[in-house]
């Protein structure tokens, strides 16, 4: 048999070419695999890195949030982070650990934090740790605890000139003096200066207490519902019903029944009329007054009913407010009375303010005027004729009424922030 050498010599080097071209596959794959398994181990330490960080931002974001509550719990007045606006910074680039810290607090509503000494506020944390970035927020409620005067019938900052007769069911008083002449008074007065001899029950000597501060109605005004005093007929509200969803003046209704009124200087009346809301006046002329039937309560009962920045005077009649004869129907759908509405011109209302008034200037009563709440009164008051007042102190306190003594977490509002 005759052997092709040739061929023979053909088929080794095939051979070597394939052991050689699997070792340099082999060697790239190896090498594949090493530099995959680098790149692994790099992301692996990455995804480490990021998440360490991550826990630590979480972690101090945290603490974060408890240094943002201490900075609340430092002034629980407000007064230097309740601003005009729906947040307020309360630290920024504070260092905790090793991550960049800061926090804020807003209204949770979306108002302005000013618009209540006594709301909720949310205080959000943010963390910052190598890149990674946590964020925490918790809402809080303030727990507050009413002003002492809130106990009393009738208290005044300045001079109370009782003239007339008085009958209420609680203490009466002022900051600075109560004077009685010729006045039959069957409370109980006290005040730092109590003269005259016409008291029919005890008389005690006490300090200045403590009244609330006349911005309190611009806060509550904050959140009313204009009424331009040019809509008023001769600066007169009459034979009309206002309420939290009844508005003779616009098609703005307030849900909360809070309206205001700025009179610019000028002089207001308001008489034959029902108001189931919070008004609120601003600005009057020294002669504005509250006269003839008017029945006032507050749409909400932890709502003040007159807010009064100026001066006013009360003379109402003792006769009852009447849909006859005003031709006008007090009663509405769109402003039930006591949960009753009709279409009727047939029935009676009693002729008082029902609730917390509180004018800020000088008040002065007259004739037979009933109150179903208690006044305070920033200036000085006067009490001519009959004043009656049935006290019916607030179930909770009122928001500018009120000494805000703490707060406490709403625990379900703590969680993680996602931006």
């Amino acid at each position: 048999m005759k052997v092709n050498v040739n061929n023979m010599g053909r088929g080794r080097q095939h051979h070597r070419g394939s052991v050689y071209l699997l070792v340099i596959a082999t060697g790239v794959a190896l090498t594949s695999l090493g530099i995959a398994g680098l790149m692994l181990v790099r992301a692996q330490r990455a995804a480490t890195a990021r998440s360490d960080g991550a826990q630590r931002a979480r972690i101090a974001s945290q603490s974060a949030l408890e240094v943002g509550v201490s900075v609340v719990a430092a002034d629980l007045s407000g007064a230097s982070w309740r601003t005009g606006s729906p947040s307020s910074v309360l630290f920024s680039a504070m260092t905790i650990g090793d991550a960049t810290c800061s926090a804020t607090v807003s209204n949770p509503s979306g108002g302005n934090l000013s618009d209540s000494n006594a709301g909720p506020f949310r205080v959000t944390a943010t963390a910052n740790v190598a890149g990674a970035r946590q964020s925490v927020a918790a809402e809080f409620v303030p727990s507050a605890t009413a002003y002492p005067v809130m106990q009393r019938a009738i208290w005044s900052a300045g001079t109370m000139n009782l003239m007339g007769t008085l009958y209420a069911d609680a203490s009466v008083g002022s900051n600075t003096s109560v004077v009685a002449s010729g006045a039959t008074v069957y409370p109980a007065v006290a005040g730092p200066s109590v003269t005259g001899s016409t008291y029919k029950s005890t008389t005690t000597i006490i300090a200045a207490q403590t009244m609330p501060d006349p911005s309190v109605i611009d806060m509550w005004a904050a959140n009313a519902t204009p009424i331009a005093y040019a809509s008023l007929s001769n600066g007169t509200m009459q034979d009309i019903v206002l309420s939290g969803g009844n508005n003779p003046y616009s098609s703005s209704v307030n849900s909360a029944g809070l309206y205001v009124i700025d009179c610019g200087g000028q002089k207001i009346t308001i008489q034959n009329c029902r108001i189931n809301a919070t008004l609120i006046i601003l600005n009057p002329k020294s002669d504005s007054q509250i006269t003839k039937s008017v029945l006032m309560e507050p749409y909400y009962r932890n709502y003040p009913v007159l807010l009064v920045k100026g001066v006013m005077t009360i003379a109402m009649d003792s006769t009852d407010l009447s849909e006859s004869a005003e031709q006008t129907n007090f009663n509405p759908s769109t402003a039930p009375y006591r949960g009753v509405s009709d279409s009727d011109q047939t029935d009676t209302y009693p002729s008082q303010i029902y609730g917390l008034t509180y004018v800020s200037g000088d008040l002065t009563i007259q004739t037979n005027s009933t109150f179903e709440g208690l006044v305070l009164v920033g200036g000085a008051v006067t009490a001519q004729n009959t004043t009656t007042i049935r006290s019916h102190p607030p179930d909770v306190p009122i928001a500018g009424f009120s000494q805000v003594n703490g707060f406490k977490l709403r625990s379900s509002t703590f969680a993680r922030q996602v931006d």
